[in-house]
């Protein structure tokens, strides 16, 4: 763990925020290292429960940065990992977090993420989920989805100034 990034002055802060909450915005400037470091908390706190943590980027050359950066941190081989354990294993808990990366941007793809995770949100009640973004004003000008998750679970807006 880089002790020198700026984020992690409010690690604490931020898990409670995401143990406390089902789904959690959680918005700081840019190169405030949110990319790789909130899915690395929501590991080192535990909180896939049980699960796996997924991360949805919007472009793909970001994706596959994160991925290696993430395996070289964790010292894990960059590859396809199956499992037959986890094919067809109705009882799996599959995911336990999602982490959607740059929420903020608007594009089909990235719609159709935030439609296809409220479903579950809905049926999986031990599912929780991160909105990483830059500003959150798009979280809470957004009726349709604030009103619902609102309405269906608890919501929390967790804003990082970072200096």
């Amino acid at each position: 763990m880089d002790e020198k990034l700026p984020i992690l002055k409010f690690e604490q802060q931020i898990v409670q925020a995401m143990s406390d909450h089902r789904v959690v915005v959680e918005a700081a400037e840019t190169d405030a290292e949110k990319s790789t470091e909130v899915p690395a908390m929501l590991l080192r706190a535990k909180l896939d429960q049980g699960g796996m943590i997924g991360v949805t980027e919007p472009r793909r050359i970001a994706a596959m940065s994160l991925a290696l950066y993430v395996a070289e941190k964790q010292r894990l081989r960059l590859g396809r990992y199956d499992h037959p354990d986890l094919h067809g294993d109705r009882k799996h808990p599959g995911y336990g977090v999602v982490v959607v990366d740059e929420a903020h941007e608007r594009g089909v793809n990235q719609d159709l993420i935030m439609a296809f995770l409220k479903q579950l949100l809905r049926r999986r009640q031990n599912l929780k989920a991160v909105m990483v973004c830059r500003h959150a004003g798009f979280f809470i000008t957004l009726r349709v989805l604030t009103k619902t998750l609102r309405r269906a679970m608890k919501f929390c807006v967790h804003l990082t100034k970072i200096t």
